[in-house]
């Protein structure tokens, strides 16, 4: 897995020196040591976030998806208990979209399977309340411009057929 990311050896030994370490005798084999748990830790988090990012069908690791992966993972979540942001963020998952489909569908008195068909006969209905219409108005008004769009195409598509006469 390549991501950009370099752990500097040097680094991390001047960390010892200077930090948490100060005055006391270090081996490089510490740096070393050190240096191989933080790349193993940073490996790790990223596999899970990238699963968590490949599950919500998207290529780039987002904060979501750092929560999720924390949320689902005991060792993850005792790595890092409080190292990340940690934005109200809502996992999202196919069984609470499924409740909020059924309180929708309960809420208008039509089965799950009617509610798109529902919610899309009741957008049309504002729609046409907004414009000052009926939605059988708004709906011919709709036809019209498509029926001149799709004219417009074909009219470009034959144009496009026709062979040129070079003279």
């Amino acid at each position: 897995m390549k991501c950009g990311l370099t752990h500097s050896l040097s680094a991390m030994r001047a960390e010892l020196r200077d930090g948490v370490c100060r005055g006391l005798h270090q081996y490089v084999s510490a740096a070393v040591a050190l240096t191989a748990v933080q790349e193993e830790i940073c490996e790790r988090v990223l596999l899970k976030c990238a699963d968590a990012a490949r599950i919500d069908h998207k290529v780039t690791i987002l904060p979501a998806h750092v929560q999720a992966a924390k949320a689902n993972d005991a060792e993850l979540s005792a790595i890092l208990p409080g190292l990340l942001y940690e934005p109200e963020v809502k996992v999202v998952t196919a069984a609470a979209v499924a409740a909020q489909k059924k309180r929708r569908a309960e809420e208008l008195g039509v089965s799950v399977d009617d509610l798109s068909i529902t919610e899309k006969r009741l957008k049309h209905e504002r729609e046409a309340k907004a414009k000052g219409l009926t939605v059988e108005a708004l709906q011919a008004k709709k036809d019209k411009r498509v029926a001149a769009l799709r004219a417009y195409q074909e009219k470009k598509k034959l144009e496009k057929q026709e062979p040129k006469v070079v003279a």
